[in-house]
């Protein structure tokens, strides 16, 4: 199956707030084969440069049944680190109570 991955993000300075590193607003919408993405998680890791080794926290949010989603550091820091990031996005495939294959756990 090909994976078709579409994720806008608008991101928007925040400012650094006396962190070592900026923090950016950011949101988006996320989609498999051209369809809403919901209840994925989507996670911004940044990613450390010989300059920047610790280059700070992970982002984190979770998308809604329209596939959209905003990250933030924790609950009083909304956005992600400025920066490159590694941005993974998870979901499970199948829900193991509906699964028509049985249930591992009987």
């Amino acid at each position: 199956m090909r994976m078709c991955l579409a994720l806008a993000v608008a991101v928007f300075l925040v400012g650094c707030q006396g962190q070592p590193y900026g923090v950016a607003a950011v949101s988006g919408t996320a989609t498999l084969d051209g369809k809403p993405l919901p209840k994925a998680s989507i996670t911004f890791v940044p990613m450390a440069t010989k300059d920047k080794p610790n280059p700070g926290p992970t982002a984190q949010g979770m998308t809604d049944a329209a596939g959209k989603f905003q990250v933030s550091v924790d609950p009083q820091t909304p956005g992600a680190v400025v920066g490159k990031c590694r941005i993974y996005i998870t979901t499970l495939l199948t829900d193991p109570a509906t699964d028509d294959r049985g249930s591992l756990c009987r």
